[in-house]
């Protein structure tokens, strides 16, 4: 038979290890996004509400935000 050099897997790493369970993502929250980018990125800054709001998008995240409170809400996409 043909000798193999490589180290044998551990059962974790083997592709076709059908008894390894995968933990299913149930819900993400978003916690924080870093950064913004304006200088390449044009007209993605919107307000809303008559100017107490502003929208924009940064990565792959939607953010409204509050202008007199600073509180911002987030929603990503799949």
């Amino acid at each position: 038979p043909p000798v193999s050099r490589a180290a044998p897997q551990p059962e974790k790493l083997q592709k076709n290890n059908i008894t390894k369970k995968k933990k299913l993502v149930e819900e993400l929250a978003l916690d924080h996004v870093f950064g913004y980018r304006g200088f390449d990125c044009r007209n993605n800054l919107h307000y809303l509400n008559d100017g107490a709001d502003i929208i924009f998008h940064t990565a792959a995240a939607g953010i409204v935000q509050n202008l007199s409170t600073g509180n911002s809400q987030g929603e990503t996409t799949t």
